[in-house]
């Protein structure tokens, strides 16, 4: 009985009893069959469908010829990247006012996600890999699509947003000295610190996750396989039964766990984040939901202190008043302080998922200030 109790025994019981899972996690994904792909979905008014060179689903807020002539050549171009699970599905809402707003905006889906395509390795793709997609598809746009304006601004949300990071850091296919983007919106995204504290906070308040991904045979969509987990995970308290079934019908049926294992722990240093700030032509701001039970606001704060002290927008709500016209005029008086301080907008609930979640347009017309701030 005593040999138990030796600690040598305990040392291996405990760290048999955590890597297992762990291991199970890392490797079972690579023995499943695959979900198919998503059929092509119908697109709201105001979207359209095109492709990048490379193949991938290019989503564009639809705007007419003489709209496009009508914004200034100094207006640069929007790219958003979803995150894991996610698509340029994940910005329909956001890509038709963004347009209506003066912006051309367009929303790529990466390798295997929405309808780009998917290869063999899907499931173990790691950043590394993901990044040609962003940094091909932001040269794409501006060399080819928009010469005339500046580069785009990349917004990144979650995984997305730690890509988006990684690939400013890690320039591949333009000179590191010089910026790839015109400026860089990290949206309750991966911290620099990597994603350890995220998935912390996501064991908090499901502490099954692991273990039901594992009794699912390593599916990495097993701590998003209901509505309810999504809801819990992605979105602030209001969100409407409609939309969050909408939410979840689309999700990328499929995810690579290699994605989000390669920023687990720290993938940007003090000097990456200084190259992730060159990269973006000096111009760094964060975004975060109110109520991010992943994301925290915490985490988010201490982010933002990295890229010393980027502005940081936590988003909230105030139900109709923040669609007010009375607001839109109050909020662009404030641009001016954009860049200095942490500003709290309105008064209740936003989730992880800000461009879908119920305060969507709150978080769009963050975006959009940000952008103005910087007279861009």
């Amino acid at each position: 009985m005593s040999s138990f109790r030796h600690p040598g025994v305990i040392a291996i019981t405990v760290g048999v009893v955590i890597l297992t899972p762990v291991v199970l996690l890392n490797t079972l994904p690579l023995f499943r069959t695959l979900r198919p792909p998503l059929k092509p979905h119908k697109l709201p008014p105001g979207v359209k469908r095109t492709t990048t060179p490379d193949g991938l689903e290019l989503l564009v807020g639809e705007l007419t010829s003489e709209q496009t002539n009508d914004i200034p050549l100094d207006k640069a171009p929007l790219l958003l990247v979803h995150g894991g699970f996610g698509s340029a599905r994940c910005y329909i809402k956001w890509l038709p006012y963004l347009a209506s707003r003066g912006r051309i905006v367009y929303s790529v889906s990466l390798t295997g996600h929405g309808q780009s395509p998917r290869p063999s390795n899907f499931v173990k793709m790691t950043v590394s890999e993901y990044a040609p997609d962003l940094e091909r598809t932001l040269d794409y746009i501006h060399t080819t699509l928009h010469p005339d304006r500046p580069k785009p601004i990349v917004l990144g949300h979650s995984a997305g947003g730690g890509l988006s990071q990684y690939v400013l850091a890690n320039r591949r296919h333009t000179p590191m000295t010089e910026p790839l983007t015109s400026g860089a919106i990290f949206m309750a995204s991966f911290p620099p610190s990597g994603g350890w504290s995220v998935y912390l906070n996501w064991f908090r308040f499901d502490p099954m996750f692991g273990f039901r991904a594992i009794g699912l045979g390593g599916d990495p969509k097993a701590p998003l396989s209901s509505p309810r987990l999504v809801q819990q995970a992605f979105f602030g308290p209001r969100m409407r039964q409609t939309e969050l079934e909408e939410f979840y019908e689309g999700m990328n049926p499929e995810e690579s766990v290699g994605w989000p294992q390669t920023m687990m722990l720290r993938f940007i240093t003090r000097e990456d984040a200084k190259k992730v700030k060159e990269g973006a032509s000096g111009r760094v701001a964060w975004i975060s939901g109110e109520k991010d039970a992943i994301m925290t606001p915490d985490i988010m704060r201490r982010a933002a202190r990295e890229y010393e002290d980027a502005p940081l927008t936590i988003v909230k709500d105030a139900g109709e008043f923040f669609f007010s016209s009375f607001f839109l005029r109050f909020a662009s008086e404030l641009c001016e302080w954009l860049g200095t301080d942490a500003i709290s907008i309105s008064d209740c609930c936003a989730g992880h998922h800000l461009p879908w979640d119920e305060v969507w347009q709150d978080a769009a017309s963050a975006v959009i200030e940000q952008i103005d701030a910087w007279s861009l």
